[in-house]
């Protein structure tokens, strides 16, 4: 995902990108940065402590779901974190 509006910064203009993508897109790792949520190691930290946004696998790479950052973020960030596959076993 690659923001596209001029005039504003990165982060503004992936925050109003996010906003419209439906709750199941897929985020990587670098837009979580881009979004300004943390450096790459602080999300990778942040995942093995069960902290930040939920977060699945795509093969070997951490991929958030953007209704799952959505809510994170309304949560003021500081709902823990559930990897997908143990949220959907609870």
């Amino acid at each position: 995902m690659r923001a596209r509006n001029a005039g504003l910064s990165d982060s503004a203009k992936f925050t109003a990108e996010l906003v419209q993508l439906p709750d199941d897109a897929l985020l990587t790792v670098e837009d979580l940065v881009l979004l300004g949520a943390g450096t790459k190691a602080t999300l990778a930290t942040w995942r093995c402590r069960g902290l930040g946004p939920v977060f699945t696998h795509v093969g070997n790479a951490a991929r958030y779901r953007a209704g799952d950052v959505r809510a994170w973020i309304a949560a003021g960030g500081s709902r823990g974190t559930l990897h997908r596959r143990d949220q959907e076993a609870a």
